[in-house]
């Protein structure tokens, strides 16, 4: 798979397979969010659930090939990635672009899997072809909540158990930003949304706009990404 997208790209004399998938699924998703934010602010409950459950899954598993096989964010904070024009724009424009990329990255991933969480408990069908959002204060869910502590625990394995015997030497300071990005920041955010925004509908339609402004920054940050790498 990694000598098929280390190939010769399609949009670009100078990018690869991989990279002008990457692009190119990143409009897409853009594309999809936009449309479902859109049929969502039109009342349209069903369609947008549907839409944005499907393009968030597939998100999901565009970020996985993006980082796990192309290992772009690996290579960056090694400083192995093959850049033609070294120097300036490397140190200044393309490594803060790509930090800030990746920060929306996390903060997209934790809200859209936040929405899909509570978009199950908020929506409910009225009848088959229409979906409403309830009025009113949601309980906390024991359940998710005993789901965070497996994941919780799931991190410590990966951290003390798995990384240890690939990638020894881990420092503290990188254990920290692990757990703290993994569980505890996450963990906090949606502690805090619950106490700002109680009630279910409002919560819901203000976390949609915000995880809609985080994809269209992400459009922009891998953009500009792809552009400082294979076009400038």
């Amino acid at each position: 798979m990694a000598t098929t997208l280390a190939g010769p790209g399609f949009l670009s004399v100078r990018s690869n397979l991989g990279s002008d998938l990457s692009i190119t699924l990143a409009i897409l998703f853009t594309a999809l969010f936009i449309i479902a934010g859109y049929q969502g602010m039109k009342g349209k409950g069903l369609s947008h659930h549907r839409m944005i459950l499907a393009s968030m899954c597939a998100m999901f598993i565009y970020f996985l090939y993006y980082y796990k096989i192309r290992r772009l964010g690996y290579s960056s904070f090694n400083d192995t990635i093959d850049f033609e024009n070294a120097g300036w724009m490397y140190s200044t424009l393309f490594k803060p672009t790509l930090y800030v990329h990746f920060l929306m990255v996390t903060l997209s991933t934790f809200f859209s899997i936040y929405m899909i969480i509570t978009g199950f408990r908020t929506a409910v069908r009225r009848d088959s072809s229409t979906m409403i959002l309830k009025d009113g204060r949601i309980p906390p869910s024991p359940i998710l909540w005993g789901a965070g502590l497996v994941w919780f625990a799931f991190l410590l394995w990966v951290l003390y158990g798995w990384w240890p015997s690939h990638h020894p030497g881990l420092g503290l300071i990188y254990k920290a930003c692990f757990l703290g990005f993994g569980y505890f920041i996450p963990a906090g955010t949606a502690l805090l949304i619950n106490k700002m925004l109680p009630e279910a509908e409002r919560r819901h339609r203000v976390i949609g706009k915000i995880c809609i402004a985080f994809f269209a920054g992400l459009l922009v940050t891998s953009s500009l990404t792809y552009s400082i790498l294979y076009i400038f």
